[in-house]
């Protein structure tokens, strides 16, 4: 699983923030309740302007962990 996430990370780095997403996604079928792969992919979705599909993974990471 990390290194499906340490893949996302240099995905999005590297400005390849389809990729990232992709793979964000891969681990959150490993992790779905995982609040910091919701916030990342929420970050990259952000990024690709898609801000409606941003604001769902920003809220599945907020009920993943509301207390973060």
């Amino acid at each position: 699983m990390s290194d499906l996430v340490e893949r996302a990370s240099a995905a999005r780095e590297a400005g390849r923030l389809a990729e990232a997403a992709d793979l964000y996604r891969q681990a959150l079928k490993a992790q779905p309740r995982s609040a910091a792969l919701h916030n990342n992919l929420g970050g990259v979705l952000d990024q690709m302007g898609r801000p409606v599909e941003a604001v769902s993974a920003y809220r599945r990471a907020v009920e993943a962990a509301p207390e973060q």
